[in-house]
This record gives structure tokens, sequence and C-alpha cells, in this order.
């Protein structure tokens, strides 16, 4: 594992809100990228996970390139993901049409910090075990807010070095990093940066979060009502009580065991002329990758947007009997994935009910 500090020079548009086009006037904390590489035998796969709203595929896509070619692999064995902080700059083309402007003059640095972090992770690769745990997520921290059947889960692995000590958290929580609103300003990880410190503090280590599939998921506690000076005392609160759930459930890990190798790795173009995203994009066809990682027996499934609790629900059903956690956001990001499909903003920002039924179907079935 690594990490680097990706804050971006201001000024800086911040993404995520449409009412909110002001650039952002100062940093409150950093934002990161964390890697993880995976080695086994001759087999390397790296996991990079930015403090980004998303990426599209240009931004994804550079990053992977530079990664895979400092470690001499293949871009399918390098998977970039987001943490979906609203409290960061776009890295996703196109969004000058919302009022955020896309810093492209920073995409080199971002990649150049991804490469130091990738090489720095590999070299530091050191025998481990590992243990899984999949358990429901209190009540008290989310909502669904379209008002979908909702009964999360959570997931997470830890790696112990040879002496026993937690080296790693890799822990996937699918719920929006909003508790910022958009009248903050402030570059943020949002309550996700304070959860991953948390862990850290409890268990040692390096933690690194995924999101899971979140799209109609937010946390309770949000600060968009409340005074500005205590926005940041929601981050706490909410960041602390996630933090709280997923450690108490690491007690209960179990081990993992199996192989380390590519599960799937495909890509295909599906017609998604008509849709709301279509019309944003300008495109009548888009280019979809998926891919599932197995990792000391533990499942990692891509998922390349923002899935509905739903599609979660559904991956983890078609792999009862596997270890499974999901890596929203990754390789990047092609909009929400509505399951069910109905009617609602996050359907105007996905690609259509055909594009969403075939990606569903795909990742709902086990490799």
């Amino acid at each position: 594992m690594a990490r680097r500090v990706i804050t971006p020079p201001l000024p800086v548009a911040l993404a995520g809100y449409g009412d909110r086009v002001q650039p952002a006037t100062g940093v409150h904390d950093d934002l990161e990228a964390r890697v993880v590489v995976f080695r086994s035998g001759d087999l390397t796969l790296c996991l990079v996970v930015l403090d980004l709203m998303a990426m599209s595929a240009d931004w994804a896509n550079h990053t992977r390139r530079a990664v895979a070619e400092a470690l001499d692999v293949g871009v399918a064995h390098v998977m970039t993901s987001t943490t979906h902080t609203h409290a960061g700059p776009s890295t996703v083309s196109g969004t000058e049409l919302l009022g955020w402007e896309v810093p492209k003059h920073w995409r080199p640095d971002l990649a150049e910090h991804c490469v130091s972090a990738a090489l720095e992770a590999y070299r530091t690769a050191a025998p481990v075990e590992l243990s899984f745990v999949r358990a429901p997520l209190e009540a008290s921290l989310s909502f669904n807010r379209r008002g979908h059947s909702y009964a999360p889960t959570f997931a997470a692995f830890q790696a112990t070095g040879e002496s026993g000590e937690v080296l790693l958290t890799l822990l996937s929580i699918g719920v929006h990093g909003v508790v910022l609103g958009p009248s903050n300003r402030e570059i943020s990880g949002d309550w996700i940066g304070v959860c991953r410190t948390e862990v850290e503090k409890a268990s040692g280590g390096t933690c690194v979060f995924v999101q899971g599939c979140h799209g109609d998921v937010d946390p309770h506690g949000m600060s968009w009502e409340g005074l500005p000076g205590d926005w940041f005392g929601a981050v706490d609160r909410v960041g602390n009580g996630f933090a709280a759930c997923a450690i108490s459930a690491l007690g209960a890990a179990e081990p993992a065991i199996g192989p380390t190798r590519v599960v799937r790795h495909s890509t295909f173009d599906l017609d998604v002329a008509g849709s709301g995203m279509a019309m944003i994009t300008r495109r009548d066809t888009v280019s979809v990758e998926l891919a599932e990682w197995e990792v000391g027996g533990v499942r990692l499934v891509m998922v390349p947007g923002e899935g509905f609790a739903e599609l979660g629900s559904q991956i983890v059903a078609g792999r009862a009997d596997l270890p499974t956690l999901i890596v929203g956001f990754s390789p990047h990001w092609l909009g929400y994935l509505p399951v069910p499909f109905g009617e609602g903003y996050e359907e105007g920002l996905s690609f259509g009910a055909d594009f969403v039924d075939r990606i569903a179907t795909e990742l709902a079935s086990p490799r």
C-alpha cells in the first residue's frame, strides 16, 4: 500500500452540485490517492482509489496507462476507483456544461502521484494473510433517498503481516459522500476521510475505502441545513459512525483463502441513443469495460458507475458462497445504474434502461 496527497492547486471548481458553480475557497483536508498492489507469483494487480467525485474514461485511462507502464503490466491489471466526495474537483470531461471547469492542466500531475504510489506499493509488498467480513450496516447511518426497500450490508477485508499486525483494511460501503452540501466551498474527503482515519486508529495499517452501490443512498446527518461552523462537525459525527460500525464488524472477520487471479475482463459496445446521458455526452454508442478480480479468495467486482443498492444486493446474492466486495466507479464512471429503473434524476443521468439492464445482468452473474 501507499498513498499520496493529490489536492490540486487553487483556484479550482468543485463538482457534485448543480447549484454550486463558484470555485473552492480553501482546503479543509487534503484529497489522497490510495494505492494497493496485489502480487502472486508472476501476477500483479493494482487498485488506485482517488478522493474524487468520479472519473470519465479519458481521465481514468490516462492514469491507468501510466501506472501500467510503470509496473510493466497490462492496463487491464490496473483499476481506478473514486470515493465520490462532492468536495473535490471534476475529473469528468464535459462537466463544463454544468459549471464545473475540468482542470485539464492537473491531469499529468495526478497520474504522476498515482505512479509514484504504485511503485512504492510494489516495492514494499510483503506476505499477508487475509480475513473477510460482510455485515449489516446500522440503520441509523444511511437511508434510501428513492424510498426503495433497503437492508444494507457492507464488506471489508484485512491483510495481516507475518507478525500478525494489520497492514491493510479494504472497506466497501455504499453511501454517498455528501455530508457537505452545496454551500460548502472547501476541498475535503467528506465523511469518508474521517472514517478511514478512525479505522486506522483502531486497527493500524492503511485503510482504503471504496464505494459500493450507493446511487440511491445518502448518509443520515448531512450538514445541508446546519450552520456553516458546524458543517465539519457533521462530517466528523457521520464518519465516526461508519467507522464504529466497521471496526465492530472487523472483529468477526474470518480467514479468506484462495487464488489471486483475473476472473473477468471484458469490453463491449452498447447503443445508448436517446438516453439522458447520450444527449449530455453527445454519444450514441458507449464502450463498457467490466472486470472482476479474485484476491486471496475474495472477489472484487468492479462496477463502472453509480449502481443502486438493489444492484449491489444482486451482485452479492449471485455470489452467495463467495466473499464478495464491490468496487464502485471502476474503472470509470458511466453514469447512474438504477435498479429498479424508474423515473427520476438518476435515470436522467443514465445511458438508459437497456444499458443498465445489460450491465446489471452481466454483473449479477458470477464467473
